[in-house]
């Protein structure tokens, strides 16, 4: 990914709505699926700058892995006491069977190898264990931001079951999520394309006050109805899988 995003992710994944949205949809599917696990260890792929780590310490011990070093170093300016390795996700220095939950958000898209990295992500977890799982969706929204984030693919739902059940997982939750902005979204992304104007950064990760909180509390609704149901259409994909017993 480009260096200068591990800067602007660093600033704003605190507050932007994106990623405090989606972080509390992350919270309540992983929730359900640990609340009887004490201290469960958690391995956080592609942990970027760290605002995983910061949040979902609460639910175990947590070590976050990374291959680019300039997201480690975003990593320990948020707190130098969290446990990092840098390491590809294709061959990683972990034991088989040593942990209970990985979490990969918005990671698999950047591989050549997905379908190596979840059996990694299977070598390590023990039988039971679950991986929660986070992808852009649907190729139709392919933009420059895929570009700039260095992406190599979107996934749809049905993509994502066949990758993860060749590699010995149960999708026990999958559905689309940020439902609620897919059909703006997708407009602009066919407007971009169409008349080829370059992504704006700025406006994606600096909106206004009033839009940001407007757009979180959006994403809460959506968190309440995933509760129950899952959705048909959105712009990412998630998924909480369980390595088979």
């Amino acid at each position: 990914m480009e260096e200068r995003l591990y800067q602007e992710f660093y600033a704003v994944e605190r507050t932007h709505w994106w990623s405090v949205g989606m972080r509390g949809i992350f919270h309540m599917l992983l929730g359900a699926a640990i609340r009887d696990l004490r201290d469960p260890r958690i391995l956080d792929l592609g942990c970027g700058t760290g605002i995983t780590m910061e949040e979902f310490r609460r639910h175990g011990r947590i070590l976050g892995v990374d291959l680019a070093w300039e997201a480690l170093l975003h990593v320990r300016k948020r707190d130098p006491a969290f446990a990092l390795v840098q390491a590809d996700l294709a061959g990683l220095p972990i034991a088989a069977g040593s942990v209970e939950v990985v979490l990969a958000f918005d990671v698999l898209e950047h591989l050549a190898d997905d379908a190596g990295a979840v059996r990694e992500i299977h070598r390590v977890l023990r039988p039971g264990g679950v991986a929660l799982l986070n992808v852009p969706a649907f190729p139709s929204l392919w933009s420059g931001k895929d570009d700039a984030n260095h992406h190599r693919r979107r996934y749809t739902t049905a993509s994502l079951r066949r990758l993860l059940e060749r590699e010995g997982f149960v999708a026990e939750r999958l559905t689309y999520t940020n439902a609620t902005l897919f059909l703006p979204i997708w407009c602009a992304r066919q407007i971009q394309r169409r008349t080829r104007r370059p992504w704006d950064s700025e406006a994606e990760y600096h909106p206004r006050p009033f839009v940001n909180r407007t757009l979180i509390r959006l994403l809460g609704a959506e968190r309440a109805l995933l509760r129950r149901f899952d959705l048909p259409f959105g712009t990412s994909v998630t998924c909480l899988a369980r390595r088979k017993p």
